[in-house]
């Protein structure tokens, strides 16, 4: 009977003992399901600030690139504008020349019109006395 009674006291603590390295196993994944899941919520805020961070900044490239954008278009309209005041310019400026070219021609053909009346209004005069 002894022997059963110290069968049963080692099954007992044998029991016990199991229990208690149950109890620590189950504690010890916890700690570690734990410290896993710790872990895993810092790399995850940490990756959310990174996207958080990435989406500031396309969103200021986006703003810097409308802005370019626009400021392009801008000098482009000027750079349009400016042109064709130069090409207005530039007729005005032709069409003085060449009225300034057909005067001088007109006062010329005039000028030369006049000398060659002359000219044979002289001849007539010298050929009439002689």
């Amino acid at each position: 009977m002894e022997r059963v009674l110290s069968v049963d006291q080692l099954s007992g603590q044998s029991r016990c003992l199991q229990e208690q390295n149950a109890v620590g196993v189950e504690k010890a994944l916890q700690d570690c399901e734990k410290r896993l899941r710790d872990e895993y919520e810092t790399k995850l805020e940490k990756n959310y600030r990174l996207i958080d961070e990435l989406i500031a900044e396309k969103k200021a490239l986006t703003e810097q690139c409308d802005k370019l954008v626009a400021d392009m278009r801008q000098i482009s309209e000027k750079a349009l504008a400016k042109q064709k005041l130069m090409e207005e310019n530039h007729k005005v400026e032709l069409k003085k020349a060449e009225a300034k070219a057909a005067a001088a021609e007109k006062i010329k053909r005039e000028r030369w019109e006049a000398a060659k009346t002359k000219s044979i209004k002289v001849s007539k005069s010298i050929a009439m006395r002689h």
